[in-house]
């Protein structure tokens, strides 16, 4: 948690100079962000701020990716793609819908950079989550992943 308390001090200069650009800073904050994430989902306001800062950490340099894939590849391994997922689960609630979107859009970004291969559970998972969720307000279009892709 330290690490997180001096990356909120900073200025968004020295944030990246410090943290975001160094591999094990970056990848210790990312750590940090996603046991968050993992543990304390009945924080409503922390979940949003830790999931606008995952999300936006990614969406300002999209290479930075790599620590977390780098992380799931680890000896001390945290399943970034898993958690995730269950988050997207177990918040069906209309009203968190911008948490599901930052949630799905990190997790996207995610499953594209360590490849299909590597978690087609977790992909084929989340593909018919969305495919639900879609039918969910579309009424009457019920399909699954394997209908539409050959997987």
């Amino acid at each position: 948690m330290i690490i997180l308390e001096a990356f909120q001090a900073a200025n968004e200069t020295d944030q990246r100079a410090m943290f975001l650009d160094k591999n094990a800073k970056c990848t210790e904050l990312f750590r940090v962000l996603f046991m968050i994430l993992e543990n304390i989902v009945s924080e409503p306001d922390l979940t949003l701020f830790i999931l606008c800062l995952i999300n936006g950490i990614l969406e300002d340099q999209r290479t930075r990716v790599k620590y977390i894939i780098a992380m799931i590849k680890s000896q001390k391994s945290l399943d970034c793609i898993k958690i995730l997922f269950e988050f997207l689960q177990s918040n069906s609630n209309i009203n968190d819908m911008g948490k599901r979107e930052l949630a799905a859009n990190t997790l996207s970004i995610l499953v594209q950079e360590y490849t299909y291969e590597n978690c087609s559970k977790h992909a084929k998972d989340f593909l018919n989550w969305l495919i639900e969720e879609s039918v969910d307000q579309q009424p009457g279009q019920g399909q699954n992943v394997s209908d539409i892709c050959k997987t």
